[in-house]
């Protein structure tokens, strides 16, 4: 490891530390994120590299078990990265599985304008434990982070996945992750959001705290109260994951008119359907033609994760709204095959 050198351009390979299961110790109340593992990502880059390239370890500050990640947590990784790409030719981001996902697509909005590898991994089992698929998908993330190929991706259980179709499909299989739609093409936005990050940084808000965006799932019997409570509590934005082509029950008066009012006072809400493919149409049942009709936006095929980080993102970037609006619709980064 080079840790203390000054690396040339495209030249050292940034390693990120988060926490999650690949690095947890069991202390006497279940496994906990640890936050000293340098020496154990130093042995793994050395099985996974023997000519001994450049790297670089780089710990975020606060080490988590990723059930506690938020849009805080996941803008605080792309910043990192920005911090210290000058010089790199590839990042590699250990992350806990749960909160992958999300974390990465939020990178791949966040970094648009990054033009090397950042691949994200993780474990279903701690490194130390015997049989950890961690040594495996860190060789194949490290292989993919030196590849040159820019954008943001998931590397896990034997499968390469760009980071804003991917989605975690299992709780202890080894191949975790799987993206059950392809990567969009003709992403016609990524120019304007480029210019965007390049002349605006997330973290520079003027004291004004993080986007406050959430996510409800249409479920038989929802109480139009719930969604107005959750309104309130993400009044930057609200995902409703629907059933199907993006439908609700808004037969409901009072369920259509909490929507009404939340698009109204300037909370978006965004109709993605459950589905695992497929794609939302809110005009083609009078349910959700009503949805469209109070004011919501159609989220495509959008998955929720994706979702979730790209209307954070660009609430984070301080748009106004119309422009949001207008960015929101359209594909950004290969994440919608629609808009």
């Amino acid at each position: 490891m080079a840790a203390n050198r000054t690396p040339t351009i495209e030249d050292e390979l940034l390693v990120v530390y988060t926490g999650g299961t690949f690095g947890m110790r069991d202390e006497g109340h279940g496994l906990e994120a640890a936050a000293d593992r340098e020496s154990t990502l130093a042995a793994l880059v050395r099985a996974a590299d023997p000519s001994a390239r450049p790297w670089r370890y780089l710990p975020i500050p606060r080490i988590i078990d990723s059930a506690d990640a938020d849009l805080t947590h996941a803008l605080s990784i792309a910043a990192t990265i920005r911090d210290h790409v000058t010089g790199a030719r590839g990042v590699l981001v250990v992350h806990g599985t749960d909160t992958l996902a999300y974390t990465a697509a939020v990178a791949a909005f966040a970094l648009a304008d990054v033009p090397i590898p950042i691949v994200f991994t993780g474990a279903q089992r701690p490194v130390d434990e015997p049989g950890s698929d961690a040594p495996a998908n860190f060789a194949l993330a490290y292989r993919h982070a030196d590849d040159g190929a820019p954008g943001v991706r998931i590397a896990f259980g034997g499968s390469v996945l760009p980071a804003v179709r991917a989605v975690k499909r299992s709780a202890d299989e080894d191949e975790a992750f799987a993206a059950f739609r392809p990567l969009a093409a003709d992403a016609a936005g990524t120019a304007v959001l480029r210019s965007r990050l390049a002349a605006l940084d997330p973290r520079q808000r003027g004291g004004r705290p993080l986007p406050a965006v959430g996510l409800l799932r249409v479920f038989p019997g929802l109480d139009a109260r719930l969604v107005r409570a959750a309104a309130d509590l993400y009044p930057d934005g609200l995902i409703l994951e629907c059933y199907g082509a993006g439908t609700a029950p808004t037969s409901d008066t009072a369920l259509r008119q909490t929507i009404e009012d939340a698009t109204r006072a300037g909370t978006p809400v965004v109709a993605i359907t459950q589905c695992q493919t497929g794609t939302v149409q809110l005009r083609r049942y009078a349910v959700g033609a009503a949805l469209h009709r109070a004011g919501a936006w159609d989220g495509y095929d959008l998955t929720a994760d994706a979702a979730l980080a790209k209307l954070g993102v660009l609430t984070a970037l301080g748009l106004d709204a119309d422009e949001r609006r207008a960015l929101f619709a359209i594909n950004l980064v290969g994440e919608q095959s629609t808009g």
